[in-house]
């Protein structure tokens, strides 16, 4: 009990349950008598219990319910909206754990639970309302089964969107976070949406912006059976929505995702391949129209295809015999005639490494291969030399071996290029055009080094020596597109430690690079939403059966999230400023910025907001009656959380000035001449400053000095001078009266 000076009167222990070992407590009136009652839970005997307060500081015994199994986090809130406390339970079992819902019955005990499935063990759990529906929902930290051992690079945050009823749907998963033992939900950018931010660790904090519709960080985690080894995007229904392929570890099988074209995807279908954990590639070895895939893993004699259906599913496969493959795989028409082949490295295991290229039949079918002398590592095919013929560049173990294609399925012999002066243990390539010069580059990812080697092509086959680019620790796999927009490649480059996106500057060299906490062994780069930029999934095999979507949206920090001006006097007040800025790595397209109600705004917003830019709106007051108005400004544009609507305020009173004297008299004057002067002082007599938007006489005066400036304080008082200047009048002897006016009246 508090004394209310800082500090306390001595303990008073009540029992939480008959074997103890409560994990987390809340608070709150679970029996509607106005009093604080307390609730926890127990990961002993897995139970909940429910203390009553006396509302003296004192609370009756507990009552206990059982609960799923170690109990580890809790939070309450109304789920079903209907008057009573309800609490929810989330699990850190590390095999089906779950959130449980005891509903409140409103006199301080709860109903049987309700469970529903989540990711993974639990350690923190949080209620809030993130679709803007008025309804709580709950996010729940978690790690996938294993537990903290199994997880080099972090967790994933589960969203379950409540129904209103103490209901909630399925959970979302969110990843690119580190597990974490609390969390909390808040308006961390500025766009009236809740964001959650999570402990990462001692010195680190994971923030998830939300859009307000239940999503979060834009990284979407969906589940994968067994563990992908390599991601493969293609269009394998033709529903123009790219899907995802991936080889399963040691399962026999490959399975397709197939997408939603919002980066989410529908639950994986399995089909047969040879043994698990292969390379994919996919092609239109066929004339139906409908994307095929090919696979080949190191253990099995053979590369097999698959014929595609058109629905995400494939025909049984065909086996094609190859003396000891490699595992790598490619496709490409090596022989020119229009048609796809394969190739398929041999390891060498008796007579040394080859290059066995499969020609194509156009049927679906393949010829037998032709075999060059060549590398046995992973490898990628473009036409390094301008000659209209497909090469290939293959991985050695310190170097990149190049084979220049004779355009009839064979190879000239290898050239190898160093990756490194160290030995760099080369783990993946990707060709692209880094330099701008219109021949291809390559990329490397490095190991033993945890960088990236970069060769510039030179055009004619050849490449320069390579130069090497800090990166993720333990890169296993890389890919390449403009993920930016800004018309330069960008590397993605994916490992142990997570995935670094290293922003080109257009003429080879790469940025610093910027590293999200999960990663994989494998990536693969592609446009999963639809809105022309470049998404990319990656997959850990070994810790986790899912595969992880990073999509590629715009992001948006708006500040300050609401305005209010106060009391002003007249029709124009100060001006207020809201500032927009792009936090993103991709431009921000903005549409429309609008003001509604008696507010006005002005901006040097552009059309297209760079990365890391920021423009200002400048926002006015300008009531047209009295009293308090409300009003927003809406921002529309091409993020996931437009459009951002930011309340306005302002309070309208009446502006009113004093003049003493209220008239002046200037007597007999001759024309041309200039009188004396006289001296108006003006008293501001509201409630608010007085904004002037000037001060002018009428023909025949002038006013050679005032003291009032651009704004008038409630109370204050200013002078104004004003001298007479007739220039011709019929009645000389006439007293001419002054007419001067004040004219749109505002307040700060």
């Amino acid at each position: 009990m508090g004394n209310g000076d800082g500090t306390f009167q001595p303990h008073v222990d009540y029992p939480a349950a008959r074997f103890g070992g409560p994990t987390s407590i809340t608070i709150g009136d679970f029996n509607k008598d106005g009093k604080q009652d307390l609730a926890l839970v127990n990961d002993v005997d897995d139970t909940l219990s429910t203390l009553i307060g006396n509302g003296d500081g004192t609370f009756q015994s507990p009552i206990e319910y059982p609960a799923g199994f170690n109990p580890a986090a809790m939070v309450c809130g109304d789920f079903n909206r209907d008057g009573n406390l309800d609490i929810a339970v989330a699990d850190a079992s590390l095999t089906g754990a779950q959130i449980s819902i005891f509903l409140g019955n409103g006199d301080g005990t709860v109903q049987s639970r309700v469970d529903y499935p989540i990711a993974g063990a639990a350690l923190s759990l949080l209620a809030a309302d993130f679709n803007g529906d008025g309804i709580l929902d709950l996010a729940a930290g978690t790690m996938p089964s294993g537990g903290p051992s199994n997880i080099p690079s972090g967790g994933t945050m589960s969203v379950l969107l409540g129904k209103g009823d103490g209901g909630f749907q399925p959970h979302r998963d969110f990843g690119g976070v580190t597990y974490s033992p609390s969390m909390v939900a808040a308006d961390i950018n500025g766009n009236n949406q809740p964001d959650i931010a999570l402990v990462a660790s001692q010195s680190s904090v994971n923030v998830l912006l939300g859009d307000g519709r239940g999503n979060f960080g834009s990284v979407f985690d969906t589940l994968a059976p067994l563990g992908p080894v390599q991601l493969l995007a293609g269009d394998f229904n033709n529903d123009a929505n790219l899907d995802v392929a991936y080889s399963l570890n040691g399962s026999g099988t490959f399975s397709v995702s197939l997408g939603n074209g919002d980066g989410t995807f529908h639950p994986p279908v399995n089909n047969l391949s040879p043994g698990g954990g292969g390379a994919l590639a996919a092609g239109y070895f066929n004339a139906d129209k409908n994307l095929d895939i090919a696979s080949v893993i190191r253990s099995e004699p053979s590369p097999v295809v698959l014929l595609g259906q058109g629905d995400g599913t494939f025909a049984l496969r065909t086996s094609y015999p190859i003396p000891y493959p490699s595992g790598a795989l490619a496709v490409g028409d090596f022989n020119g005639d229009h048609i796809p082949d394969l190739l398929v490295p041999g390891s060498g295991v008796i007579s040394g490494p080859s290059l066995n290229v499969l020609p194509g039949k156009g049927d679906g079918s393949f010829l037998s291969p032709i075999a060059s002398a060549g590398s046995s590592g992973p490898g990628v095919v473009a036409d390094f030399d301008h000659d209209g013929k497909l090469d290939y560049a293959g991985l050695q173990s310190n170097a990149v071996g190049v084979f220049l294609g004779k355009g009839d399925g064979s190879f000239l012999p290898e050239v190898d290029y160093s990756t490194g002066s160290a030995y760099t243990a080369p783990t993946a390539i990707a060709a692209d055009y880094f330099d701008g010069n219109g021949s291809i580059d390559l990329a490397v990812a490095n190991a033993a080094t945890n960088d990236v080697s970069v060769l510039l092509g030179n055009g004619d086959g050849t490449f320069q020596k390579a130069v090497q680019f800090p990166a993720v620790q333990g890169p296993a796999a890389i890919a390449s597109g403009d993920i930016d927009g800004d018309g330069k490649v960008d590397l993605l480059v994916s490992g142990s430690g997570g995935v670094s996106l290293l922003l080109g500057n257009g003429d080879g060299t790469f940025r610093a690079p910027v590293t999200y906490v999960t990663g994989g062994a494998t990536i693969v780069a592609a446009n999963f939403t639809s809105n022309s930029r470049l998404d990319f999934a990656t997959a850990e095999p070994y810790n986790s059966n899912t595969f992880s979507v990073f999509i590629n949206s715009s992001a948006v920090a708006i500040t300050p999230s609401s305005l209010d001006f106060g009391i002003q006097a007249g029709t124009y007040g100060n001006q207020l400023p809201i500032t927009l800025f792009n936090p993103g790595v991709v431009p921000l397209n903005i549409h429309s910025i609008l003001t509604a109600g008696e507010f006005t705004q002005s901006n040097n917003c552009p059309a297209v907001l760079a990365s890391g830019a920021n423009c200002q709106i400048i926002a006015q007051f300008v009531p047209t009656t009295s009293g308090v108005h409300e009003g927003t400004i809406t921002i529309a544009d091409d993020s996931p959380s437009s459009p951002h609507v930011i309340p306005l305020k302002g309070d309208a009173a009446a502006a009113i000035l004093r003049l003493s004297p209220a008239s002046l008299a200037f007597g007999i004057q001759l024309i041309g001449t200039i009188s004396a002067t006289k001296t108006v002082t003006l008293t501001n007599i509201s409630a608010a400053p007085v904004n002037f938007t000037s001060i002018l006489a009428s023909e025949d005066f002038a006013m050679p000095s005032k003291t009032c400036g651009a704004s008038l304080a409630a109370g204050a008082s200013c002078t104004v001078s004003v001298a007479s200047i007739p220039l011709l009048r019929v009645r000389l002897a006439e007293e001419l009266p002054l007419s001067m006016t004040v004219v749109r009246l505002g307040q700060n």
